[in-house]
Formats: C-alpha cells, structure tokens, sequence
C-alpha cells in the first residue's frame, strides 16, 4: 500500500482531548462544534513536503502497442508503452491526537492538505483526522498520473540490389534519307547499355521533324526535292537492351535455335564416336550417324522457317535473358525509305523496366 498507517504513534494534528482511549465524539459529526487541534497552522519554519518525483511513483498497470513509422527520414517500428502509475508516499501517517479546537475549518483542511499531500480522504478520516462529511474536499484516490514511453527500432538494411546478368546485348537502329542504319552487339558495361536506353527515352518524346519549304511535317527525314532540318528521324529510331544471364545459351538461340541444332549434332557426333570405339564393324555406327545427321537437317529447316526444332529449346533460350528495354515500331523499319514524301510511323515504346536506372543509382 503506498500510505503507512501509524496506530500507536500520537500525531500533531489531534481530533480529540484527553489520554488514549479516551475519545470524546467525533466533533465532525456536528459542523458547529469547532474542531480540535493542537497546531492548526504549519510553522512557517517547516519545509513543506514537495512534489514527489518520478521515483516516488510505483506502476501499476502498463499498454503496450506498436505503429509503423519514419524518424529521421527512416522507416520502422514505434513501440508506445502507457504506464500508470500511483504515488508511492513512504511517510507513516499517525493517528490524531487530542488537542484544543479550532475555529477555521478551511484553514485546517487545507493544513491537512500540505502536511500529507496526496493522501486520501479515506485515509485520513481511518486515521482520525477528518469526519467522512469532509471526504469529498481532499483526494478521493492516491495521486495517480500516466506517462507515455516510446521507443523506435528501424528497418533492417535492405541489402545492395544484385545483378544477375552477366553481360547486355544492345541495339540501335535509324530511318535516314536512303535506307536505315544500326548497330549491335554485346557489353559488359552496364554504363553502356544504360546510354542506349538515354537515347531511346529521348526520342520517344521528341516531337515530328519538321520540312522545311512545306509549312508541314514528315516523319521522316524528308520530302523529295526539300531540304531537311535533319537527316535522321528520330521517331522512329529503334533501341534494345537484354539483360543476358546465359550469355552462350542466348547467342545459340537466336535465329530460332540454329545454334541449338548445332550443339546437338556436334554432341550426338561426339556420343557416337565414344559407343563404337574400337569396333570393327562401323555399319551400325554410319546408320545411327545419318539418323543424326536427317534429325538435324529437318531441324534446320525447322528455325529457317522462323520457329525453334523442339519446345525444349524455346524455353531454353526465354531463360538465357530478360528484356530490359525495347522500343520498336509497330512494323518492322522499312528500308527503302529515302526522299519519297511518305511518312514512317512512329516508334513505340513496348518495354522500359528500369532495371538499370535502379541498380545503377543504389
């Protein structure tokens, strides 16, 4: 309990006259009747009992909960704990003593008040201090108070981004005046394949180029018998980027899996070698080896004709890349083009993961 209740020692605030065991009736039965005490007034010498501290409270309940949250721009968790907490008042309080009455009721609550700040009513009317008709002027309860704790556990580090390709397969390609020009190839540089990717955004925004002596626009590079602000045409330049995470699987693969074909020949020739190693009779080995050989040629047709020999390989080459960036026209960039007068359409941008811009900017 946080008060101390004293039975045996004699206070100095007394509410009756005479020795122990000789109490008159309580005096606050009768509003009239004036009170007794001996000092109704605290000595102004004394020092007045201060605020208790925080550590002069005890807890007796708390709550705990948590928020997601960002401090200092950080994300993570807000743990908020409310704890309640009551005055721990360590000071024994007395029983009353006998003493002369007094004359001014308010002024002897309020002396009650500072000589034992927080105690409740109950307390000093147990203790003979007070009648319960003067209850309702001092605490009802011990002096109880809240106090929020919060504490702040930011996220884990996310780890650096990885990079699972080994190497970037690039591509560009221009509408001129007479025809169409590009480049391709391949690049460790992820620098590199990013500049591609720059150039791909640009024009993708740019605007018709415009001809001059026209009062119109082409989109194209110009019109016959014109000057032309500029050669190119801009909309519809055309730019790849792969990401290559099997850089031989991806280069096998292209032209429908030619170089598949070849691979399984090659090792269908090698596997034939080995099985009629050291025999004499070569008959069974030339049957299964033009076997072979018609297998692959039917297969060759197969990716001439612009579609992979098997479903093996057209799933093994989707997995030796990814596409990170493709902006390409419609239709595939006519070539014959030149200072005809006929617009080209323009490119669209089919693909843009923004890989790059996310690997290389962490």
């Amino acid at each position: 309990m946080a008060f101390k209740l004293r039975s045996h020692t004699q206070g100095s605030l007394p509410l009756h006259n005479g020795g122990q065991g000789s109490f008159k009736k309580n005096p606050f039965s009768n509003i009239k009747t004036p009170l007794m005490v001996t000092d109704p007034v605290i000595d102004p010498t004394e020092k007045l009992k201060e605020k208790p501290t925080a550590s002069e409270y005890e807890e007796i309940g708390r709550n705990v909960t948590t928020r997601r949250g960002e401090q200092g721009g950080v994300g993570g968790m807000f743990t908020d704990t409310k704890i309640t907490e009551r005055m721990d008042y360590d000071d024994e309080i007395p029983i009353a003593t006998g003493g002369e009455q007094t004359t001014n009721i308010p002024e002897y609550l309020e002396t009650l008040k500072k000589k034992y700040p927080g105690v409740p009513g109950s307390v000093l009317i147990k203790q003979g201090f007070i009648g319960p008709e003067f209850e309702d002027q001092l605490p009802l309860d011990y002096d109880q108070r809240n106090r929020l704790e919060t504490s702040f556990v930011p996220d884990p580090a996310e780890p650096p981004m990885e990079n699972p390709y080994k190497s970037y397969a690039t591509g560009t390609q221009s509408a001129q005046d007479f025809g169409a020009s590009g480049s391709y190839g391949y690049t460790l540089d992820p620098q590199r394949a990013m500049r591609i990717i720059e150039r791909g955004r640009q024009t993708a925004g740019s605007g018709v180029q415009p001809v001059e002596g026209l009062g119109m626009s082409q989109q194209q590079g110009g019109t016959s018998g014109l000057v032309d602000r500029d050669r190119n045409n801009f909309q519809a330049e055309e730019q790849y980027v792969l990401g290559l995470k099997n850089p031989d699987d991806y280069k096998a693969g292209l032209d429908s899996g030619k170089g598949y074909v070849t691979e399984m020949i090659k090792q269908g020739r090698d596997a034939l070698r080995q099985k009629y190693k050291g025999q004499e009779n070569r008959a069974e080995y030339q049957t299964e080896l033009d076997s072979l050989i018609e297998k692959g040629r039917n297969y060759f047709d197969s990716a001439k004709s612009g579609n992979f020999a098997t479903p093996e390989m057209q799933e093994r080459f989707a997995a030796s890349h990814d596409t990170i960036y493709n902006k390409q026209q419609p239709k595939q960039l006519t070539r014959t083009g030149g200072r005809t007068g006929r617009a080209k359409q323009s490119s669209v941008t089919s693909d843009d993961t923004r890989f790059l811009d996310e690997y290389l900017n962490q």
